[in-house]
């Protein structure tokens, strides 16, 4: 959920300020997190290719629909910065968990940790798991 400042109908955007903050409000999400404790979460990206319709009337129709998404679990440690981001193309996704990490003469900058993909492995094991048991329905 997007931080915002006063009643939802009413609200402005909130930021937490966080350092090489590059993105447009539509693009990009700021939230707190529990520290010390698995967070699990699910990155979805979807991108269509656009044809004009035979039909006048019914305009740009989608002829292509990739989507992508890509499941991760993490645990944030207390008093440090991330940012986890999600690159993507149409063959493959992965999500990049970064920490925002301060130096005196270049200033911040990101430190890749760790890096998710779309493909079950050993990295989301919770997913693979619930994918494969068995169940009665």
């Amino acid at each position: 959920m997007r931080l915002r400042n006063g009643p939802l109908i009413t609200s402005t955007r909130k930021s937490l300020g966080m350092p090489l903050w590059k993105y447009t409000d539509n693009a990009a999400k700021e939230v707190y997190v529990d520290v010390g404790r698995q967070f699990n979460w699910l990155f979805m990206s979807a991108d269509s290719t656009l044809q004009l319709s035979p039909v006048m009337l019914a305009g740009l129709i989608p002829v292509e629909v990739h989507a992508c998404g890509v499941p991760f679990s993490y645990t944030f440690i207390e008093n440090k910065d991330y940012e986890v981001s999600l690159q993507w193309n149409r063959t493959t996704c992965r999500v990049i968990v970064s920490e925002v990490t301060a130096d005196s003469t270049t200033g911040p900058r990101l430190s890749e940790l760790t890096t998710f993909t779309n493909q079950l492995a050993e990295t989301n094991k919770t997913c693979l798991n619930q994918l494969t048991k068995k169940r009665l329905y």
